[in-house]
């Protein structure tokens, strides 16, 4: 655990480094005519690790832990203009449900244990690399979601454990509100309909990209379980994840004082 920590604080410090020194020192790769606006919209899917630690105190000794391995879904919106980039992402990821027989060492009572997160991210970037085809840029997201795990019950061998509503026969939901603060390097490649010579008024076609990061939860609510009800133990860890995801979508390209609907 302390070895990821300070991973991760490397990995924190080397993307801000990378950003700072491109917004100070990268050359202009563009055409000569710099007063472009180019906007996209990508879904992503990808892969996030996430540290589980502080929901897996609430299970049983005989449960298995969450796992950190997650898949990744969400939508994106960016603009461009002089190398600056701003927008936002909406995402959300969930693990593979486990199954778990006799929880807790009572006969009968399986449940399935899942866990996953949300959020929603406002963006700011700057293009180290900005060509027609091409865009390198590190970017920073700032935002607020929730981190969750579900337990469900599967199986209820007995009709007076329904009847009854005994504790052991809920399902429980675990979660946590928190700010999202998220730093990564996007490598996305434009593929124009038709070329940038002659400086036309207009251009668009499809994008493809890569990004990689690290996103930290920061805790600014409590901890509760089943909607309503309070943690009072409410633990103070932040779950933190690596993650890289695919980016595929459509963009335009347009003169900066051209209205997005003007022909």
């Amino acid at each position: 655990m302390k070895n990821f920590k300070i991973n991760a604080s490397w990995t924190m410090a080397l993307l801000a480094a990378i950003f700072f020194m491109g917004s100070a020192s990268a050359q202009d790769t563009t055409s000569k005519h710099r007063d472009y606006v180019t906007r996209w919209v990508t879904i992503q899917g990808g892969y996030a690790f996430m540290q589980n630690d502080v929901i897996n105190q609430f299970l049983a000794n005989n449960a298995p832990a969450l796992n950190n391995n997650m898949g990744t879904l969400g939508i994106s919106g960016l603009m461009e203009y002089k190398r600056w980039i701003g927008g936002i992402t909406v995402q959300g990821g969930m693990s593979q449900p486990v199954t778990i027989d006799n929880y807790a060492g009572h006969p009968g009572q399986d449940y399935q244990l899942a866990n996953g997160f949300y959020n929603g991210l406002l963006h700011l970037g700057y293009a180290v690399v900005n060509t027609p085809m091409m865009k390198i840029y590190p970017i920073l997201g700032l935002g607020g979601g929730r981190a969750s795990a579900q337990l469900v019950r599967t199986n209820i061998s007995q009709a007076s454990i329904v009847a009854n509503n005994q504790p052991q026969n809920s399902n429980v939901q675990i979660g946590k509100a928190m700010a999202y603060i998220d730093l990564g390097i996007g490598f996305d490649f434009f593929h124009r309909m038709k070329p940038m010579e002659g400086n036309p008024r207009r251009n668009g076609g499809g994008v493809v990209g890569l990004r990689v990061g690290y996103s930290q939860g920061i805790g600014l609510g409590s901890w509760g379980y089943n909607g309503d009800n309070n943690v009072n133990e409410n633990p103070t860890y932040n779950p933190g994840m690596f993650y890289a995801k695919l980016m595929v979508g459509v963009f335009r390209t347009h003169r900066a004082d051209m209205h997005w609907g003007q022909k």
